[in-house]
């Protein structure tokens, strides 16, 4: 079976797996939002800015580094499960000495208790890096695809229930930390390592190098993409914050379903091909061209009916969220096609490379932020994403792309299609709501009709072969 074959059978299962259970995944977290309070959710998100940097840390890189590996063996990967060990228990231990600090950064004492409990699932991921990176390398993203999508199933309805029992905000912590419970438990019954770690390191200097390099650069992108939460909760005060994080959620959510499928497949499919430069050249147009197809309507789509579903789905006193869910759901399709840069990048291992980029990015994007914020306010910032961020990935895409053989204009082109078919889509459906003679569901269904109609119809009449391209992407190769 060829490369491409696995992959899309893969895929296939996985897009399936997802989509079967992302309506509950939806109506799920929309109701718990109408449950909670906007304090909440800016709880979650002062918690989230110390967690998500552990996160960041706590396998040190390692999973990426066995995945890209060409020298793999027993001893190897035991030394991997012993750096883990060492790294996440390490991790937790800071994490709790930081959680007085974001207590007092923020004016919010019930964090001394929330981040530390946030926490555990640094413990719990010690028995997952392991077993998943492996299932990865071998291209085996159905097992795995099985047990995230049960266990996201049985994490969103447990946290649904919590919260309408009265549990408020430890709903949403107890659900995720059942959520990595469960899926370690099961991953380890079904494909287990059935060896123990060893802490003697010799020999593993490569991969720690590359590990340390993916850390430092997932450090540099936490600073800079998580910037945002920290200057909106420290300059414009938490219910500010609980309606921007909530505008970022809404807008980021089908990315946050479907980039977990994207990365494991990009990571492990430019992995298998990185010594072919003239396939794997055309394998990263392809993937720019599919994604820019697919995401463009998608997120564009969100940001042209942002405020009617933010109105049917979440109610009036939810109206602020709604500038940030447009100009966040705008911004998107780019985030995208940086992930997918990353991914190549690390693929012919050159992590370095995305270091630089990041570093660049920690001191444009903050710096923005701020001064946006301090001249704007709320407004400001959610500008600021849209202008300033397609900036620094044109300087991304300028250092990144030479690496495997391709030129700044060649990339763009290859994506200029469903970008300005996106734009005339959000144009349209945005002038068609002021003339709309109705309002409620039948005019939300109405736009997003005319949305899919509308760039449908420009693919299909304007762009017939790029459609016919991005479609044969799909399809298995005959044997």
């Amino acid at each position: 079976m060829t490369l491409k074959n696995k992959i899309l059978g893969n895929l296939r299962w996985m897009l399936l797996a997802k989509f079967s259970c992302q309506a509950i995944s939806w109506i799920s977290t929309l109701l718990v939002m109408r449950i909670l309070q906007p304090e909440d959710y800016g709880l979650i998100a002062m918690a989230a800015v110390v967690v998500s940097l552990m996160t960041m840390v706590n396998e040190m890189g390692l999973g990426q580094a066995i995945i890209q590996s060409d020298n793999l063996n027993q001893i190897r990967i035991r030394q991997c499960y012993g750096l883990v060990v060492l790294v996440n228990s390490s991790s937790y231990v800071v994490l709790c000495l930081l959680a007085p600090v974001m207590a007092w950064f923020f004016g919010e004492d019930k964090l001394s208790l929330i981040v530390p409990v946030i926490g555990l699932q640094f413990l719990i991921q010690i028995f997952v890096v392991i077993p998943s990176a492996l299932l990865d390398k071998q291209l085996r993203f159905r097992e795995r695809a099985i047990y995230e999508v049960g266990t996201s199933v049985c994490g969103t309805l447990a946290t649904l229930w919590m919260a309408y029992s009265g549990f408020g905000i430890w709903s949403i912590i107890f659900g995720n930390l059942g959520m990595v419970a469960l899926y370690a438990t099961l991953i380890n019954w079904k494909f287990p390592f059935p060896h123990l770690p060893t802490f003697r390191f010799s020999g593993i200097g490569d991969m720690a190098r590359f590990g340390l390099m993916t850390v430092l650069g997932r450090i540099l992108w936490f600073f800079y993409s998580q910037a945002d939460t920290l200057l909106v909760g420290r300059l414009l005060g938490k219910t500010i914050l609980g309606f921007y994080s909530v505008g970022v959620q809404v807008a980021t959510l089908p990315l946050v379903k479907i980039s977990g499928i994207f990365n494991q497949l990009a990571m492990a499919g430019f992995s298998q091909i990185k010594n072919d430069v003239q396939r794997l050249r055309d394998s990263v147009l392809l993937v720019a061209r599919v994604a820019s197809f697919l995401s463009v309507p998608i997120f564009w789509g969100i940001a042209a009916i942002a405020a009617d579903f933010v109105g049917l789905f979440l109610g009036s006193n939810w109206e602020p969220a709604i500038l940030p869910l447009q100009c966040i759901a705008i911004m998107l399709p780019i985030r995208v096609l940086s992930i997918a840069l990353s991914q190549v990048v690390n693929a012919v291992g050159k992590p370095e490379l995305n270091v630089i980029n990041l570093a660049v990015a920690c001191v444009v994007m903050p710096v923005s932020f701020v001064i946006s914020i301090r001249l704007w306010g709320l407004p400001g910032i959610c500008y600021a994403w849209v202008l300033i961020y397609p900036m620094w990935f044109l300087y991304a895409l300028k250092q990144g792309l030479p690496t495997v053989g391709l030129r700044l204009r060649e990339y763009c082109s290859n994506v200029a299609v469903p970008h300005l078919f996106g734009a005339l889509m959000l144009g349209l459906v945005i002038g068609a709501r002021n003339f709309l003679p109705f309002d409620g569901w039948l005019r939300l269904c109405t736009l997003v009709a005319i949305g899919a109609a509308t760039y449908s119809s420009l693919c299909w009449i304007f762009a017939h072969e790029y459609l016919s391209n991005v479609i044969a992407a799909f399809r298995k190769d005959k044997n």
